[in-house]
């Protein structure tokens, strides 16, 4: 590990973000597969993994400039389960949401 690799770096952000958005992206797409919406999480967390296991083997590899490191693996790790946890949420939200529009009577507000 260099002893330039901060936990807290401008670097994390980067493996955290980017991974938290391809995870999201691949539960949504998954989840309009009608076929395999059952398996959204799981093929969304995977291709996170997979994502980031690649970009650390070739980061040890030498393939691109950086140097693989425990740090880049565990904000890879907190991004896949951040993307999971958000679309979770989101999607519980909009399904109570959706849910409480189709039993509200029509002549009352919304509290």
């Amino acid at each position: 590990m260099s002893d330039g690799d901060t936990w807290f770096g401008t670097d994390k952000f980067q493996h955290f973000f980017a991974v938290f958005c391809i995870t999201s992206a691949a539960i949504m797409l998954a989840s309009r597969l009608h076929i395999i919406v059952r398996w959204r999480f799981v093929i969304g967390a995977s291709v996170g993994f997979l994502v980031s296991a690649a970009k650390e083997i070739g980061d040890e590899l030498h393939l691109w400039y950086g140097r693989a490191s425990l740090r880049d693996g565990v904000a890879d790790a907190m991004g896949i389960a951040s993307g999971v946890a958000a679309y979770g949420l989101v999607e519980h939200w909009w399904s109570s949401r959706q849910t409480d529009k189709k039993t509200r009577p029509m002549n009352r507000p919304a509290i």
